[in-house]
């Protein structure tokens, strides 16, 4: 089974004082004990790049980029994007934003129905959620 990786889970796996950090590790280590495929996007990989150098430096950083490249990546190009617009439009949330919008389109578009992440948005569209009730 393939399991979407979303930025609220990657952030919480790397940064000890969030809240779900407990519960991202656990979860992260069933999946890979599991040896379950972890998906992620682009866009994902961008937002928790830029996230995780503001709040916590350039050192976890660097070990967030060497355990991000063990994911396959679905890179967002013009069309995913597009489609995201859409759905953010339609939606018409404040809370979904295009980086979750993308991923979502991603998810659907691969067939993936489960995700790592501690975003109810994801619940909100259907998807399964891993790790704790969601944010």
């Amino acid at each position: 089974m393939a399991v979407f990786v979303d930025t609220s889970a990657w952030y919480a796996l790397t940064s000890a004082s969030d809240r779900e950090h407990v519960a991202a590790v656990r979860t992260y280590r069933d999946l890979v004990e599991r040896d379950e495929v972890l998906v992620t996007t682009s866009y994902v990989l961008a937002e928790t790049m830029a996230l995780i150098q503001r709040r916590l430096g350039l050192e976890p950083l660097t070990r967030f980029a060497a355990a991000a490249k063990t994911v396959e990546v679905i890179w967002i190009d013009s069309e995913y994007h597009a489609l995201a617009e859409n759905l953010l439009f339609e939606r018409r949330r404040r809370r979904l934003n295009i980086v979750d919008a993308a991923s979502m389109v991603a998810m659907r578009e691969r067939g993936i129905k489960v995700a790592f992440a501690f975003d109810p948005s994801f619940r909100h569209e259907g998807f399964r959620l891993l790790g704790a009730a969601g944010r």
